[in-house]
């Protein structure tokens, strides 16, 4: 009877150790696997040069409000909008985008329209007789005019140096982009604007 207990005990004994190294257990070739499989994981996005080039370049057009505010102009849709009801300078900010809309007859008018640093540069003579007599400078930015109305976009000295300017000239009645003088800008006599921003 006594020797049948002993068996008994190393049996169930042998048995443990049988289980210990099966599946799920922990321990084994199984279990270090599945104790390992952290480093199988998706990495987190790369944060390195190039993501944070890509961020830098998506912000880099944005307008700056205080800084828009001091040329005379409010963020709109990361645009620098400066609307001008008079005649005398106009001055884009730098390192952002600029719109200067001229929505009076007087507006844009016997001055300087400098683009200066802007990242982009458009200029929208919106009323009769707006945008003449003035020197426009686009020689670092570039610029888009859009001569939306009769009598806009003339006599004007335009300064494009290596920079790319459109002038748009749509008012449908030959009366607009004339008498111009200094660089010369590419000129597109169309019937249709392009669509007006929002003052």
């Amino acid at each position: 009877m006594r020797a049948f207990a002993v068996a008994m005990l190393v049996a169930c004994s042998f048995q443990h150790g049988v289980t210990g190294n099966g599946p799920g257990s922990g321990s084994g070739s199984d279990g270090g696997s599945s104790g390992s499989a952290g480093s199988d994981a998706p990495l987190p996005p790369d944060d390195g040069p190039r993501a944070l080039d890509a961020k830098r370049d998506a912000s880099s057009d944005l307008c700056v409000q205080s800084t828009c505010v001091l040329a005379g102009g409010t963020c709109t849709s990361g645009t620098c909008v400066i609307t001008v009801v008079t005649t005398g300078d106009v001055t884009c900010p730098d390192d952002m985008p600029c719109r200067i809309n001229c929505t009076t007859e007087t507006a844009c008018k016997s001055g300087t329209i400098e683009c200066g640093q802007a990242t982009s540069c458009i200029i929208d003579c919106q009323q009769m007789n707006s945008c003449q007599g003035d020197t426009i400078d686009c020689r670092t930015a570039g610029c888009t005019v859009d001569c939306r109305v009769d009598n806009t976009c003339m006599n004007d000295s335009i300064g494009c140096g290596n920079q790319t300017c459109e002038f748009e000239c749509c008012a449908d009645s030959n009366t607009e982009c004339k008498n111009n003088s200094g660089d010369t800008p590419t000129y597109h006599f169309t019937a249709t604007c392009p669509p007006q921003a929002e003052n």
